[in-house]
């Protein structure tokens, strides 16, 4: 999934068809409404998925098994299709609580600022075993806030959290053991950011087996990719009774609360782990998807051609092409801003520019931002197709007060402007 190495490729002389582009950006397009996909703000991303006329195999979260290493964790467990969930419960449980760490060792760890990964256990968790009472978390920056309010909770005895056992997955957390593996074996609930991989395997494990599993999900701030995953999650039939989420304006701690408050299910004494060892054993993959592509030469299913279709017209569109120009633009004018409000600016409108354009001023950049003739010329596009650029006339404005406005609060006005950008434009990160 890089649009360099694809164009790359394409420039050497490779054919499309020997090409593959394997991407799950895409689920932030529109394959229905087509048109709304060329928008400005769609210009970053339509550099980020390609259109080179390679193929596509899109990764659809769930749709194929990436999760067949899983498998080596249950031989060492000699967990097997027979085994029952309740078995494999009980023992995942043992097992993390000999790796349980004492509380005052939790606390010097998440003292030294690394990232804790580790099981914290409450003291009334191995009281009862036919409860599904594992919590597994793997969150990111956000993983050492869960880490403190855990320890709080347990250390006061809380009557919710002193029931759990609360594995934080990281090198190391269980041994020799792999901690993902070993949630998705107890069928833990978990507490995850929305990557496309933990949300892919919870997605895939839903749609394939009979699991129980909850997930809070913590999609990282400003990342469209994952705010996209976790609307598929709470909109998808198989994943959607199971999806948490942080309400508006809802604080982390109180999200925990409610989550763990949520009484263990009872593990049902009558199902076994054949439909797991059947899903994590399957050799549906994204690799084999791949495979069949480029060297069977099957035909794209019909979404991935959608997509395919898509993907060359963004990457052909001219308003795209100049909204990226703009923004180019924009983002040099303002780096040179920052350090010399008064001086000249050199732009560069594209990388295949010979020389720099030269404005005697912020001043005049920021004209010729508002200026319909000069902008165009500038990123090349007719006075006609000129789109609605994002904040143009707040940006012009920022360089043509940038040379007698320049001070603590100029400043910090383009740093909300940059960020305003940042929000507005869809990136897939």
């Amino acid at each position: 999934m890089d649009y360099s190495l694809q164009k790359s490729a394409a420039k050497a002389g490779v054919p499309a068809i020997h090409r593959l582009d394997q991407q799950n950006h895409a689920i932030l397009l529109d394959p229905k409404n087509s048109a709304m996909n060329l928008l400005p703000k769609y210009a970053l991303l339509a550099k980020v998925l390609g259109g080179t006329f390679e193929n596509i195999s899109h990764i659809s979260l769930g749709e194929k098994n990436t999760l067949s290493s899983v498998k080596s964790t249950a031989d060492m467990l000699r967990i097997t299709s027979a085994s029952g969930i309740r078995e494999a419960h009980t023992k995942i449980i043992q097992l993390l609580q000999a790796h349980a760490l004492p509380l005052n060792a939790v606390a010097s760890a998440l003292g030294s600022g690394a990232l804790f990964a580790g099981v914290i256990a409450g003291s009334r968790c191995m009281a009862n075993m036919a409860l599904r009472n594992i919590v597994y978390i793997y969150a990111h920056k956000k993983s050492n806030l869960i880490a403190q309010h855990v320890l709080s909770k347990i250390s006061q005895n809380d009557e919710h959290y002193s029931r759990r056992i609360f594995l934080f997955c990281g090198a190391k957390a269980v041994g020799n053991y792999n901690a993902l593996h070993l949630a998705y074996l107890a069928d833990a609930d978990g507490i995850t950011t929305a990557g496309a991989g933990t949300n892919g395997e919870f997605s895939y494990l839903h749609r394939n087996t009979p699991c129980k599993s909850r997930l809070l999900v913590l999609p990282i701030e400003g990342h469209n990719e994952q705010l996209a995953n976790t609307k598929y999650l709470s909109s998808h039939a198989a994943t959607r009774d199971f999806i948490y989420q942080l309400e508006v304006n809802e604080k982390l701690d109180a999200a925990l609360d409610k989550y763990v408050s949520t009484e263990p299910d009872v593990i049902d004494t009558s199902l076994t782990l054949a439909a797991l060892i059947e899903a994590i054993s399957s050799q549906e993959t994204y690799v084999s998807k791949a495979h069949d592509i480029l060297f069977r030469q099957l035909p794209l299913a019909n979404d991935s051609l959608r997509l395919k279709n898509l993907e060359e017209k963004m990457n052909q569109s001219v308003v795209l092409k100049a909204t990226r120009r703009y923004l180019k633009i924009v983002l040099q004018g303002m780096q040179a801003l920052a350090s010399s409000p008064t001086g000249s600016i050199s732009i560069w409108y594209s990388d295949k520019a010979t020389n720099p354009v030269h404005f005697a001023s912020p001043w005049e950049l920021g004209l010729m931002l508002e200026n319909n003739k000069m902008l165009s010329n500038a990123i090349e596009i007719s006075e006609t197709e000129m789109p609605e650029l994002p904040l143009r006339q707040q940006v012009a404005k920022l360089f043509k007060d940038g040379s007698k406005n320049w001070n603590t609060l100029f400043i910090n006005e383009m740093s909300v402007i940059k960020h305003r950008l940042g929000d507005i434009m869809i990136t897939g990160f």
